[in-house]
C-alpha cells in the first residue's frame, strides 16, 4: 500500500474491514476518487445483525465526501453482500453513508452546517459546489430526521402559539404551530381554513401528544378558534394580546383619520397616538400633551384603548371580568362608532381574552418566528414549493436534531 493509500485509511478510518486500495487524482476536473473495498470473509447482516458469508459484491457505487484541499473527493467502493436466513440476498450498510444516499455522512453534516449559516440552500450549494436538489434533499432529510427524534424523545409541550403566514403573494397563507414559550417551530401546514388546522393539529399529535396541551394562543380568526375546540377541547384559548391591542390600534387611527378632516391638528401623528407614551421621544411627549389636552375624540378613543390595558393588570379572572364590564359601559356611554364596534367583538371573545390572567401565553415569539421567516424568504427570493418552504422554516427555527448519526 502506497503511503498516499495509508494517509487516507487513517483519516477516514472507516474499521479494519475496510480498506483503501487505490487513490485516483483526476487534476483536469479537480477530484479525487477513494477506492475503498471490503477485505473481511463475514459481515453484518443489515436488517438481522447476523454475522453472515459474504454471497458477492454490488457494482461499484460513489458517495461525495468533504473536499481534500481544492479537490472534490469521492468514496468509491463496491460493497458486499450477504444472504440471510430467508435467503434474500442484501447489501451490507457502508460505514460512512446510508445505502440510498450518494454523499457521507461527513458531507451531509458539512450541508447542514453552511445551509444554517447561509440561511440559503442555494448559496449553501455553491460553496460545496453541488446541486441545490443535492441540498435541499439533504434539509428535508435533516427534518424528517429531527421530527422522528423529537417524536421518539416525547417532549412535553402544555402550551401552543397559533399563527398565520403569507406563503406566496395574492391570498396563499401557511399555519404556523409554536411553542410560545421557547419560540420553538412545532409544525407547519398549507393554508389556515378550519380543515387546514384541523389537520395540522392532528398530525402534530403523533409528534408532542395534544393530551397535554393546556392553552392554546390564537388570534380571533373563526376557522382558528374553531380548529382548536374541535382538536383540542379540553385546551384554553387564550386570544393573543397584542392581537388584541393591535384592533384597539386600528379602531383608534379610525377615528383619528375621519377627525383630522375638521381638525388639522391631528394630521400626521398617528404614532404620537400609536406609540406607547413611555416610548415618547421629548420632542413626540410635547407634542403629545399639548393634543391630548384638547377636548377631541381622537382623545376619548385612545383613553378607551388605554384604560383596556388594565383588563390584564387585574389579579383573577373574576375581577378582569368586572374591570372589562365596566370598561365596554364606559365605551357605550362615549358612543364612538369604531371603539363600539370593538368593544362587541370583544364581548364576544370575552373568556379567550380573560383567559390570560391564568394563562399569560402570547403569539408574541411567534411574531418574531414570522419576521424571521420573512427574512429567510428574502434572502432565498421566495419559495415555490410548499414541502420547501415547509422544510425551511423548520429546518431553520424548529430546534430539531438534523444531524446525522454519529460517525463511526
Amino acid at each position: 500500500m502506497s503511503q498516499i493509500s495509508e494517509l487516507f485509511e487513517h483519516i477516514l478510518d472507516f474499521g479494519e474491514d475496510w480498506k483503501v486500495k487505490e487513490i485516483q487524482v483526476d487534476d483536469g476536473s479537480a477530484k479525487i476518487d477513494v477506492h475503498v473495498e471490503f477485505i473481511g470473509s463475514r459481515a453484518r447482516c443489515p436488517e438481522s445483525g447476523d454475522l453472515l458469508p459474504i454471497y458477492d459484491h454490488r457494482e461499484p457505487r460513489r458517495w461525495r465526501h468533504l473536499n481534500m484541499m481544492q479537490y472534490q473527493t469521492w468514496i468509491v467502493c463496491s460493497l458486499p453482500r450477504v444472504k440471510g436466513r430467508d435467503g434474500k440476498v442484501k447489501t451490507v450498510k457502508a460505514p460512512w453513508a446510508e445505502v440510498s444516499q450518494r454523499f457521507t455522512f461527513w458531507f451531509e453534516a458539512m450541508a447542514i452546517e453552511l445551509a444554517q449559516l447561509t440561511k440559503s440552500p442555494t448559496k449553501a450549494a455553491q460553496f460545496l459546489d453541488s446541486s441545490y436538489d443535492v441540498v435541499a434533499g439533504i434539509i428535508q432529510r435533516a427534518v424528517d430526521r429531527g421530527i422522528q427524534r423529537r417524536t421518539d424523545q416525547g417532549v412535553s409541550v402544555t402550551a401552543l402559539s397559533i399563527d398565520e403566514k403569507a406563503f406566496r403573494r395574492g391570498h396563499d397563507y401557511v399555519t404556523v404551530v409554536s411553542c410560545p414559550q421557547t419560540g420553538q417551530v412545532l409544525d407547519v401546514g398549507l393554508g389556515r381554513k378550519q380543515a387546514d388546522t384541523e389537520a395540522l393539529l392532528d398530525g402534530l399529535d403523533n409528534q408532542i401528544g395534544l393530551e397535554q396541551v393546556q392553552a392554546v394562543s390564537i388570534d380571533m380568526w373563526k376557522a382558528y378558534i374553531n380548529a382548536v375546540e374541535s382538536t383540542l377541547p379540553a385546551a384554553r384559548i387564550v386570544h393573543d394580546k397584542f392581537h388584541v391591542i393591535a384592533w384597539l390600534n386600528k379602531a383608534l387611527d379610525q377615528v383619528r383619520r375621519a377627525e383630522a378632516k375638521t381638525q388639522p391638528v391631528l394630521k400626521k401623528t398617528r404614532y404620537l397616538w400609536l406609540k406607547n407614551t413611555e416610548n415618547h421621544t421629548p420632542g413626540q411627549a410635547d407634542s403629545f400633551q399639548q393634543i391630548s389636552q384638547m377636548n377631541l375624540i381622537t382623545g376619548q378613543a385612545w383613553q378607551i384603548k388605554e384604560n383596556f390595558k388594565g383588563v390584564y393588570q387585574q389579579s383573577t379572572p373574576i375581577e378582569a371580568f368586572h374591570y372589562f364590564c365596566q370598561w365596554a359601559g364606559d365605551v357605550a356611554d362615549k358612543a364612538i362608532g369604531a371603539c363600539q364596534k370593538v368593544a362587541d367583538m370583544f364581548s364576544k371573545h370575552m373568556m379567550g381574552i380573560l383567559n390570560y390572567i391564568n394563562d399569560p401565553i402570547t403569539n408574541g415569539r411567534a411574531e418574531q418566528v414570522n419576521s424571521k421567516i420573512q427574512q429567510l424568504k428574502s434572502i432565498s427570493k421566495g419559495y415555490r414549493n410548499f414541502s420547501n418552504f415547509r422544510n425551511a422554516i423548520l429546518f431553520y427555527f424548529g430546534k430539531l436534531d438534523l444531524y446525522p448519526q454519529t460517525f463511526p
